[in-house]
């Protein structure tokens, strides 16, 4: 495999440029209370030296390493059977060369297992004539004939396996996924490393990966098991190793997206709280789900979902052309900014 015969050359380890992260939102904003994730807020992407039978003109392989960081919390534990991180480009896709860790299987049996194996197969046939006869009288005749056969089979086999990791390519072949299970010697808690080989054009200097971390179980309730499967989704910019511009770019990226989203967080506990604690200095169009505002129609205007912050960090440009003229002046200057920031860094990706 690629990366096992290089990686003792070439270090694919992390660097991190900034001591903070951003902590692991639900789709809906709000944080776990039994499950925790976290990834680094900003990434940077390994040069892999140029080795002539991978090269294909114009591209260059890079390595980035993700850590993932996954915590259950005490109500909770023995309920999450399976910890799932997908990793793929939020924009700009490239495809994936090599991924690490790979498929990984477990058996509770060391070694392999001696079978002993009879079989035993018996055959036979008998014949008997019974008869009268005139000028003889009464008489009989039988014949008896029996073979009996025993087979000894040994061998060994290989113990079942159960699944420990499961990988592989997802999106077309732009990003991997990476499945977890428990063992008797393995715990889905604490910190792993995902590795991602991509290859990019020469001029790459940046980009930004979206990490999904999913965790999968089930609990009991009234006798019954209710399923759980509880995401955090991260936005993860990265910059080439050595190039400054994009390093400063990068930290660029994440502070803008800090600053929405404390804005926005601020924003829906004055909605929620209906509290003076802070002024904004757009008045907020609250929804009026009875339509009492004269003119206004049902369809007209469309409140603002509480995880719309989310979709446009997540997504694109779109949710805020089309809530601008309803958020509040502080908030549609902080999604401005981040939306020119974002373009300015995908634009290193070209």
């Amino acid at each position: 495999m690629f990366v096992n015969r290089y990686a003792a050359l070439f270090s694919l380890s992390i660097v991190f440029v900034v001591s903070f992260s951003v902590p692991g939102f639900a789709q809906d904003g709000t944080e776990s209370s039994s499950l925790l994730f976290d990834v680094p807020a900003l990434l940077e992407a390994k040069r892999i030296p140029r080795i002539d039978q991978f090269e294909q003109p114009g591209t260059r392989l890079i390595a980035i390493t993700i850590p993932v960081t996954s915590e259950i919390r005490r109500k909770d534990h023995g309920n999450i059977s399976a910890f799932r991180f997908d990793a793929f480009w939020n924009r700009n896709p490239f495809p994936v060369s090599d991924y690490a860790p790979r498929t990984q299987t477990y058996s509770d049996i060391a070694g392999t297992i001696a079978v002993d194996k009879l079989d035993e197969s018996k055959s036979g046939m008998e014949v008997r004539f019974n008869g009268a006869y005139p000028t003889v009288g009464t008489g009989s005749l039988q014949a008896n004939g029996s073979r009996h056969k025993t087979l000894k089979t040994s061998y060994e086999e290989i113990p079942q396996h159960e699944i420990l990791v499961a990988s592989g390519t997802v999106r077309r072949g732009t990003g991997a996924f990476f499945r977890f299970h428990p063992s008797r010697a393995e715990t889905l808690e604490g910190g792993r490393e995902l590795l991602l080989v991509c290859r990019v054009p020469y001029s790459w200097r940046g980009g930004v990966m979206q990490v999904e971390c999913t965790a999968i179980g089930s609990r009991k309730f009234l006798g019954f098991n209710d399923p759980i499967e509880e995401q955090r989704v991260f936005i993860v910019p990265i910059f080439l190793e050595g190039d400054e511009d994009a390093e400063r770019s990068a930290i660029e990226f994440v502070h803008k997206e800090q600053e929405l989203r404390s804005l926005w967080n601020d924003y829906l506990d004055q909605k929620n709280s209906s509290s003076n604690r802070f002024t904004l200095s757009r008045p907020i169009n609250f929804p009026d789900p009875l339509n009492l505002k004269q003119g206004l129609s049902p369809k007209s205007k469309q409140a603002i979902p509480d995880d719309w912050v989310h979709a446009l960090i997540q997504l694109n440009d779109q949710p805020l052309t089309r809530f601008r003229s309803q958020l509040p002046t502080e908030v549609e200057v902080a999604a401005d900014r981040f939306v020119q920031t974002r373009a300015s860094h995908l634009k290193l990706g070209r």
